[in-house]
């Protein structure tokens, strides 16, 4: 379907601007948007061979399409209370004489995960920026092969006035998106440079589960994208904290609650009336404020703001007496799970003396879990988050849920079956799951899934990448032991080759 973002209160799903005088969601916060740097094909692909995510880049398209010119953005957005604040963007464009680097070229909405840099800026391409690694891999991946990409730094980033980002917050993260996208189109038109109607979007990790709200926000205004690839994003948010609390405690938890009930607080007011409700006493005065930030993660582990990966204390057959018969076997068998094998250790370096949360909150949450069970968590029933919850966190997690809506464009979502950040099972398998049964069914063909745990199959249009992924796998662990291929499962591995499955997928469409 044809997809336009041309005009503002469009994107919103508003009738008339007349009607909201004073909306400037979407536009420039700027008149003159600057081009921070202009690559030749070649001054990327050298670029690109500085670090080893862009080394696989170039080796994977054998030589770089277009150059890219990148400007940075500022523009209208909300806040997590649906207040005006601002964020920043990177547009990067493909230069070039060559038929994909010109004319009216297809937009792709790069969406980037879960990082803790206040600083964090896509279109600072110095290498001592942290988003370099991910700037260079998106103008690399999608720039320099043809698509326009706009990538949101998002609200708490950069130059955003916010305190705070609104992570995982998923009606304004779209918005977010959507906004960055509208003022993207206005520096379109300034510079006289021609998109077509073809949006696509992508994002990995936070930037997957974003990926799919905003897909999800734009189908329900009624100007769907044209496709989207969503790589181990968080979908049924509340399975996957229900599972957490369980003690399948996942590889950056120590970043995701801190993060998560800081922005729902924000938001919804009611997570905690004090901290020290949810938090351990040594963390509870650090944690509200702590995320984004200035200071590296080690320094905040060293000065005891955040525990390194402890989530949860241990607990003691003494700890277990007087809890109900369900709950005590929850907590023998979750304290930490064995189940699968390959996450075993990810989930025992989520218990320590010195964890995030109060064991009495932990408790509570689960007692609600118990009288509120999710229909995914910890086996699939109905598929469904609860109607209703007793714990303020929970309902909000129940507010963000990604269950409840069927994609009318095509949907394809990214992972690995060991990926120790987001569970395959818990959220990849629930969506498939989802999406092919019962009145939540979408039409065939239209959502998939690829695993890159799962051999492939003849005609698999990406069974290079599969057997790439497989060898890269096997010689971590052949060097370096299981642990150590487990360890760098989302961050460093899989997220290239889901982006790369993306740019593929969105070739066929373009």
């Amino acid at each position: 379907m044809p997809h336009r973002l041309f005009l503002p209160c469009l994107v919103l799903g508003v009738a008339s601007c007349a009607s909201l005088p004073t909306v400037t969601r979407g536009t420039l916060a700027e008149t003159a948007p600057a081009r921070v740097e202009s690559f030749t094909p070649e001054a990327l692909a050298e670029k690109l061979s500085t670090y080893p995510e862009g080394r696989w880049i170039v080796a994977e398209a054998g030589s770089l399409k277009c150059g890219v010119d990148v400007y940075k953005y500022e523009y209208f957005t909300v806040d997590g209370r649906g207040q005006e604040t601002t964020a920043s963007a990177a547009l990067m464009i493909p230069t070039g004489s060559g038929a994909e680097c010109s004319g009216p070229r297809p937009v792709v909405g790069g969406l980037h995960g879960t990082v803790t840099d206040r600083n964090y800026n896509l279109a600072d391409f110095s290498g001592t920026n942290q988003a370099s690694p991910r700037a260079m891999a998106f103008a690399g991946s999608f720039a320099s092969e043809g698509y326009i990409v706009v990538a949101p730094n998002y609200a708490g980033f950069d130059t955003s006035p916010l305190d705070y980002h609104p992570y995982l917050n998923l009606d304004q993260q779209s918005k977010d998106v959507i906004d960055a996208l509208a003022a993207a189109r206005l520096v379109l038109a300034e510079l006289d440079v021609p998109a077509s109607e073809k949006l696509f979007l992508t994002g990995f990790s936070q930037g997957g589960t974003v990926t799919m709200a905003t897909h999800r926000a734009l189908q329900q205004s009624g100007m769907p994208a044209t496709a989207s690839v969503a790589g181990s994003g968080a979908f049924p948010i509340i399975a996957i904290a229900d599972d957490i609390f369980r003690g399948g405690v996942l590889q950056g938890s120590t970043l995701y609650f801190p993060l998560s009930t800081r922005s729902y607080q924000e938001a919804y007011g009611d997570i905690y009336e004090r901290p020290e409700e949810l938090f351990n006493p040594m963390y509870a005065a650090g944690v509200p404020s702590a995320l984004p930030t200035r200071e590296t993660f080690p320094k905040l582990v060293a000065d005891k703001v955040l525990p390194a990966s402890a989530v949860f204390e241990e607990l003691s057959p003494e700890d277990l007496q007087g809890l109900s018969p369900q709950l005590q076997e929850i907590l023998k068998s979750g304290s930490p799970p064995q189940d699968p094998p390959s996450l075993a250790a990810t989930y025992a370096q989520g218990f320590g003396s010195d964890a995030l949360f109060n064991n009495a909150y932990r408790l509570a949450y689960l007692e609600d879990v118990l009288a509120n069970p999710d229909g995914a968590s910890p086996v699939f029933t109905d598929g469904e988050p609860p109607m209703q919850a007793g714990s303020a966190l929970r309902r909000a997690y129940i507010r963000n849920d990604l269950r409840g809506w069927t994609p009318s464009t095509p949907f394809v979502m990214c992972s690995g079956q060991d990926d120790p950040a987001v569970p395959y099972r818990l959220s990849t398998a629930v969506m498939l799951r989802y999406w092919t049964q019962g009145r939540t069914a979408a039409p065939p063909g239209l959502v998939s899934a690829i695993d890159f745990e799962t051999p492939a199959t003849p005609g698999d249009p990406i069974a290079d990448l599969r057997q790439k992924f497989a060898a890269e796998r096997d010689q971590i662990i052949a060097a370096q032991g299981k642990e150590a291929m487990i360890a760098g499962y989302h961050t460093q591995m899989l997220p290239k080759y889901c982006y790369t499955a993306a740019r593929r997928y969105f070739d066929t469409m373009k």
